[in-house]
C-alpha cells in the first residue's frame, strides 16, 4: 500500500461536473480550490462578461488523511485522481499560490497548451503579482509571463504590456 502524504492533488471529473464536484467536496469539508476566469463573449454588438472554469475537467483538493483521499476519490463526478504512473501526483503549494496569486488580481491572463521553449527565470518585483516566479516569453507580438502548469501541461500567461 502506497504510503499517503497531505497536500495538494488534482482530480479529474467527468466534463462540465467541476462545480458539483467541488460542492460535494466542500459538504465533506475537504478543501478545494476551482480556479476560474473571466471570459468576454461578443455577440454582435453586445459584449457579455462571464466566469469559465480556469483548466475545465479539473479540480484541486488539499487531502489532510488517506481517509479524505478515499472520500474524495468517492464523489459524484470524479473520474480519478492524475497519478504519474500509479502513484496519485501532488501539486506544489507555489503552483497553488501562484495560480491564486494571478487569478486574484486584475491582469490579464489567459490559458494555453502550447509548447513554449524553457527560458530563464524571472522575479517580479511589482505590481499585484509581486513576488511571483515567472518565464518571459513573446506571445502573440507581445511579451507575457508565463507560469507553468506542468501537471495539466498548460501555462498561464499573463500580458506584461499592462503591468505597471
Amino acid at each position: 500500500m502506497l504510503k499517503f502524504t497531505p497536500g495538494w492533488y488534482l482530480l479529474y471529473t467527468r466534463p462540465k461536473q467541476e462545480k458539483n464536484v467541488v460542492k460535494q467536496l466542500k459538504e465533506k469539508c475537504i478543501d478545494t480550490f476551482l480556479p476560474q476566469m473571466q471570459k468576454i463573449t461578443t455577440h454582435g454588438i453586445k459584449k457579455k462578461l462571464s466566469s469559465v472554469i480556469m483548466f475545465p475537467s479539473y479540480a484541486f483538493v488539499y487531502l489532510s488523511s488517506a481517509k479524505e483521499f478515499l472520500k474524495g476519490a468517492d464523489t459524484r463526478g470524479v473520474v480519478n485522481y492524475v497519478r504519474i504512473g500509479k502513484v496519485p501526483a501532488k501539486v506544489s503549494e507555489k503552483t497553488i499560490a501562484d495560480i491564486k496569486q494571478v487569478v486574484g488580481s486584475d491582469e490579464y491572463y489567459e490559458v494555453s497548451d502550447e509548447k513554449f521553449d524553457i527560458s530563464g527565470r524571472y522575479l517580479i518585483e511589482s505590481g499585484p503579482l509581486a513576488g511571483m516566479d515567472c518565464e518571459i516569453v513573446e506571445h502573440r507580438g507581445s511579451f507575457k509571463a508565463l507560469i507553468r502548469v506542468l501537471l495539466l501541461e498548460r501555462s498561464v500567461l499573463i500580458d506584461l504590456n499592462n503591468m505597471e
